[in-house]
């Protein structure tokens, strides 16, 4: 039982319904597995990705696949989720990206938000550089512990 389930008191409702709920969604989604084959793309993603992607000449997980950073998929499989700032054209999109292995078959759960303005944009290098600042500071914490290990280890 995940944390959530608690909160669930009904089935989820016909695949029609789901899918036109996907459709009103403002932000892009896509899913798709690893192969490249894609199950859903909503018309946000389609509008913030179909332009540069139909220049492309690519599928829309294979255009997604060039545009991530080389290591997102791995980060994505390893740690189940992955996020960013990617260029989609002349704009900026915050991209999350979410993996799911289920019999052997990988899927894929790209989520896109379009960064308007100026604003949102530092807004979003604000928060980069705070999650940085969080993981340098874990860091030098486990690197002070290790360094007073190996100085009891000496002593001892």
């Amino acid at each position: 039982m995940t944390a959530s389930t608690h909160l669930v008191t009904a089935p989820l409702p016909p695949q029609p319904v789901l899918l036109a709920l996907f459709e009103r969604v403002n932000e892009g989604m896509l899913l798709f597995r690893e192969d490249g084959s894609v199950a859903l793309a909503n018309a946000a993603v389609s509008e913030m990705l179909g332009q540069a992607e139909n220049a492309a000449g690519l599928g829309a997980a294979q255009w997604l696949r060039q545009l991530l950073p080389p290591d997102a998929l791995e980060h994505a499989r390893l740690h189940g989720h992955w996020n960013g700032s990617l260029p989609v054209g002349e704009r900026m999109v915050i991209a999350h990206l979410y993996q799911h292995e289920d019999a052997g078959q990988r899927h894929y759960l790209a989520l896109f938000r379009r960064i308007e303005g100026q604003e949102d944009y530092e807004r979003e290098l604000q928060q980069r550089h705070a999650e940085l600042r969080q993981a340098y500071l874990r860091l030098n914490g486990t690197q002070e512990k290790l360094l007073q290990s190996e100085k009891m280890a000496s002593i001892g």
